[in-house]
């Protein structure tokens, strides 16, 4: 089975809050939380795919600070490999093409979400490695 590679962004403000974004109705899976991201295209780079990514959906520049660990997910007999970057935007944000709602949260709240099954083991890590400290 091939896996789906997907990008994401881990973003982060001056007050050390992480953006998460809740999927439209019209997506799939509506209403989950979820690091901003998508579907790598063609032979792009996953670097190139995720400055790519939130110019999209955010319509902002996406600053990468560093990459982190790989993700490989199992969700309903599909195969995802989640490849999250840290980093922080250039300039503000208010709406999402793919989103209702974007919320900056502190770091703890994270799990408390109703986050999409690919991203709770990046949000899992994310807080037991204390990136945010």
């Amino acid at each position: 089975m091939n896996s789906i590679v997907i990008v994401c962004a881990v973003i982060t403000n001056e007050q050390n809050k992480i953006l998460l974004c809740r999927r439209s109705v019209k997506k799939a899976n509506p209403g989950k939380w979820e690091f901003p991201g998508g579907k790598l295209e063609g032979n792009e780079s996953s670097e190139q795919a995720i400055i790519r990514e939130i110019e999209e959906e955010l319509d902002a520049e996406f600053i990468i600070q560093k990459p982190l660990k790989s993700f490989h997910v199992e969700v309903d007999a599909q195969s995802f490999t989640l490849i999250p970057f840290l980093g922080k935007l250039s300039g503000s944000v208010s709406q999402s093409t793919d989103h209702d709602c974007l919320e900056w949260i502190e770091p703890k709240e994270m799990l408390r979400k109703d986050l999409t099954l690919p991203d709770i083991p990046l949000a899992c890590y994310l807080l037991e490695n204390d990136l945010f400290i």
